[in-house]
């Protein structure tokens, strides 16, 4: 069980819940995933880590970075500098769901997320990543 949580955020995995064994949520909102979510969740945190890692050495010093990693899933989105940026997760298959961790949180919030990649067991095709 993974259990990460901080004034304003949670992220939390639970293999034993199912078929919801992964929860995130911030102020005022939380939702579930299924496993098959979360597995994507995590390949799209690690695009988009790789795509502001990307964009950040281009950025002048006060510009600000909008990067989005899309699967058929879901959508995670991150609007502000490589350091402190909002996060926005949003579902699109099946059912619906969208959340915002403000700037303060966006940072810890998308290297929690991260660490869910040590409980996922689903792995994602390149095919489903597209």
């Amino acid at each position: 069980m993974i259990w990460l949580e901080e004034e304003g955020w949670v992220v939390a995995r639970d293999d034993e819940r199912q078929p919801y064994c992964t929860l995130v949520g911030g102020m005022g909102w939380s939702f579930e995933l299924t496993g098959e979510e979360t597995a994507h969740l995590v390949a799209q945190v690690e695009r988009l880590r790789d795509q502001v890692q990307l964009c950040a050495t281009e950025l002048m010093e006060e510009e600000t970075l909008r990067c989005k990693a899309v699967c058929a899933w879901l959508e995670l989105e991150m609007t502000g500098l490589p350091q402190t940026f909002e996060l926005r997760l949003r579902l699109l298959s099946g059912r619906g769901a969208e959340g915002i961790w403000p700037v303060k949180h966006g940072k810890v919030v998308l290297e929690a997320l991260g660490r869910l990649s040590d409980k996922v067991a689903v792995r994602v095709s390149p095919v489903d990543n597209e």
